[in-house]
């Protein structure tokens, strides 16, 4: 009979450690879905403030005006992208309405599935990194030798700045309808290859 009993106790205590494992895992499962969850919405919290820092620089400059600001990017910066969008342009998100905007979208996403954006009073958004030693004309326009040697001009299309952890600059001008947002970024490639 005594034998009996002390399955009975042995089946009772593996049953609770069962359960006591069970609720452990649990836990430990929901702890790393919070964490997860903050860490995610602290970055796209970063990611917005970053797009109203340039929208304020943006904002702040007149007609004609040009100059270079510094900019704080984030833990996590790297999955994201600054990009601008022209009111004609074709595959502008639907964010933007009828309008020209500037977007910070996560990498590999669509900007209306998984971005921010602010619509611009200007009919061209021009974005483009840029090798850090470019060349420029008397105009500003940046140029680089060609294949051949001779200096070419790069025109602004709609390409995105990545963003970073740590200190860019953006160089932002105002000319007339047109927005240009230009970073300089060592390592790059001048040539679209």
């Amino acid at each position: 009979m005594r034998a009996i009993l002390n399955k009975k106790g042995d089946l009772t205590n593996n049953t609770l450690m069962i359960i006591i494992a069970a609720v452990g895992i649990g836990l430990l499962a929901f702890g790393v879905a919070k964490l997860h969850g903050i860490y995610s919405s602290n970055e796209e919290k970063n990611a917005q403030g970053v797009l109203d820092s340039v929208l304020a620089k943006v904002n702040a400059l007149e007609e004609g005006q040009s100059n270079t600001f510094v900019f704080q990017g984030f833990d996590g910066g790297e999955n994201w992208n600054l990009v601008g969008f022209s009111k004609g342009q074709e595959g502008r998100p639907e964010k933007c309405f009828f309008e020209s905007c500037l977007c910070v979208c996560y990498v590999g996403e669509s900007c209306d599935d998984t971005g921010f954006c602010r619509n611009l009073d200007f009919d061209e958004i021009g974005i483009r990194y840029y090798y850090v030693d470019a060349l420029r004309d008397s105009q500003g326009n940046v140029l680089f030798n060609g294949l051949d040697g001779t200096i070419e001009y790069i025109p602004y299309t709609y390409y995105s700045i990545p963003l970073i952890d740590g200190f860019f600059d953006l160089e932002i001008s105002v000319e007339g309808d047109l927005l240009k947002i230009i970073d300089f970024m060592p390592g790059q490639s001048l040539t679209d290859e």
